[in-house]
C-alpha cells in the first residue's frame, strides 16, 4: 500500500544531519509506521524526535500526539495518558486551542478505558465546547460520539441520543467514512 511505499521511500533517503530535516524525517516515518501497525518502531522514532533539543514546540506537540497514538493503539493506556498529559501542558503553554481540544478528547478516551466515566465526561464536554468555539466540526463529531458512549454505558440513553443528535446536526453534513458509520451504528 501507500504507507509501505512511503516508508520504503523514506528509508531510501539520505537524510541531512540538521535537526529540522531529521525531525521532519522522523515525523513522516512515524506516521508511515503507525499506518502499518508497527507501533513499537513508531514509538522509537517519535521518542528519538522528542530528544532533539532544537525541536520547535509545534513539532514537539505533534510528536507527543504521535507517541500517544502509538501507545493507545498498542493498548498501553497509562503510557498513552502520560503522553497526552504532556501534550496538554505544552498546548496550554503555547495557547494552542486545537491542541487543547484534541488533548482533552484523547484524555477522555483514555479515561473511558480506565473506567473513570465522570472524568471522561468532564474532559469530553470541555473538548466538545472548545471544538464548537473553534469551528472544528470533524473533531467535535468524534468527541460527541465518544461522549454518547459514556452516557450510554451509564444507562443515560437520553443524553447519549442528544449527543449523537448534536454530532449529526453539525454543519457541513457528515461525509461518508468511519465517523458516519459509527453514528449510523449507534442510532
Amino acid at each position: 500500500g501507500r504507507s509501505e511505499q512511503a516508508l520504503a521511500d523514506l528509508d531510501a533517503l539520505a537524510v541531512a544531519a540538521d535537526a529540522p530535516q531529521w525531525a521532519a524525517f522522523l515525523q513522516a516515518r512515524c506516521r508511515a509506521l503507525l499506518n502499518l501497525g508497527r507501533f513499537e518502531e513508531s514509538m522509537r522514532d517519535a521518542q528519538a524526535a522528542l530528544l532533539l533539543p532544537e525541536l520547535l514546540d509545534a513539532e514537539r506537540l505533534e510528536m507527543l500526539d504521535l507517541t500517544f497514538v502509538s501507545h493507545h493503539n498498542a493498548g498501553r493506556t497509562e503510557a498513552a495518558m502520560a503522553q497526552v498529559d504532556a501534550a496538554l501542558v505544552l498546548a496550554r503553554r503555547m495557547g494552542d486551542r486545537h491542541g487543547i481540544a484534541r488533548g482533552r478528547s484523547r484524555r477522555g478516551i483514555q479515561l473511558i478505558k480506565l473506567h473513570d466515566l465522570a472524568g471522561a465526561e468532564a474532559e469530553l464536554l470541555g473538548a466538545a465546547d472548545e471544538c464548537a468555539q473553534l469551528g472544528s466540526v470533524q473533531l467535535e463529531r468524534v468527541v460527541v460520539y465518544n461522549l454518547s458512549c459514556v452516557y450510554a454505558s451509564q444507562g443515560q440513553h437520553r443524553q447519549a441520543l442528544a449527543a449523537l443528535r448534536r454530532g449529526v446536526a453539525l454543519s457541513p453534513p457528515m461525509p461518508p467514512g468511519p465517523t458516519s458509520v459509527r453514528y449510523d451504528a449507534a442510532t
